[in-house]
């Protein structure tokens, strides 16, 4: 009966430590993979800034606001960040437009 017990304690010892370990590699991979998206996210804001930097320049050099909004989403749209696109499409409609000044 003892050599039972011995048994069965050993075996759900080895089953929590199991379970345990399951769940620590399991809050391991989704930590990591919370921090590759976090980068993600940094990377996307700077991509975001330096399209509408690109759009302020290529505006200041007196191409016009049409032309550098067209330049600008062209690259936004070739790399897929609809986020960049959103936010120079909201430059684009409140920046001031002096072509007719």
């Amino acid at each position: 009966m003892r050599a039972a017990l011995e048994t069965t304690w050993i075996w759900s010892t080895r089953e929590r430590s199991q379970k345990t370990m399951a769940l620590m590699n399991r809050g391991t991979r989704h930590a990591e993979t919370s921090y590759v998206d976090i980068n993600k996210d940094i990377d996307n804001r700077k991509f975001n800034l330096l399209v509408i930097l690109l759009f302020i320049v290529l505006f200041s050099i007196n191409i016009g606001k049409s032309l550098s909004l067209i330049i600008c989403f062209r690259l936004s749209s070739a790399c897929l960040n609809c986020e960049g696109i959103s936010l120079l499409v909201l430059v684009w409609a409140f920046w001031p437009d002096f072509d007719h000044a």
